[in-house]
């Protein structure tokens, strides 16, 4: 009977790769991304793509492989379309949809992304409504960024008063027994159990030395 190919897992962080098992998990996953290796191991792609040439480890690397004709009749159809839906379309990364269009003489503007428009009576309305609500809670109704509604308040001259940054507090004997229940929780486990940002989490185990 055939055996099913090991299902990569993820470890906590800064675990040192075992050389003997990433030989086998290539040999099972052949198709597995360095990230994916990554994953399992706990440390980034780079790290495993140097384990694998420094130890000769056989492991065909999968790339994108993009068709410039298809790219360019893509980019004919749509000739708004952002480098960003053009990367999501062809799945593969923006410098490789540049480096195509470039070495293949592809007539496109490459456009980052397109500029949200905010509905200034909108916006207005849901101040009103909402005197409370921070720049980063508008945002998430316009889908833009706290800048944009900052910029947006000002330049509409829209009466706003700026609300103080709410503070996460982490209480430190919630934080130390959720460490020691889980000792191979992540800082990102750690911070959605909180609520608060992994930074946050980092800056609260140096300061009540957990």
């Amino acid at each position: 009977m055939e055996s099913k190919p090991t299902q990569l897992l993820h470890k906590r962080p800064n675990h040192k790769i075992d050389l003997d098992e990433l030989r086998r998990l290539s040999d099972e996953n052949p198709k597995a991304t360095l990230k994916e290796l990554g994953s399992h191991f706990g440390c980034n792609k780079q790290a495993i793509s140097q384990a694998i040439i420094r130890h000769n480890i056989p492991h065909q690397t999968r790339r994108s492989r993009t068709n410039p004709a298809e790219l360019r009749k893509f980019v004919e159809e749509n000739p708004y379309a952002t480098l960003n839906e053009l990367s999501k379309h062809f799945k593969c990364t923006n410098k490789n949809i540049c480096r195509i269009v470039k070495r293949n003489n592809i007539t496109y503007t490459i456009k980052l992304g397109r500029k949200r428009m905010i509905d200034p009576d909108k916006l207005r309305q849901l101040v009103r409504d909402n005197p409370n609500a921070t720049h980063k809670e508008l945002s998430k109704h316009f889908g833009c960024t706290g800048g944009a509604i900052s910029h947006e308040l000002k330049k509409q001259q829209i009466p706003y008063v700026r609300k103080p940054r709410r503070e996460q507090k982490i209480d430190p004997e919630r934080l130390r027994q959720l460490v020691r229940d889980n000792p191979n929780a992540t800082h990102k486990d750690l911070s959605k159990h909180f609520g608060c940002s992994v930074s946050g989490i980092g800056m609260a185990l140096k300061r009540f030395g957990i």
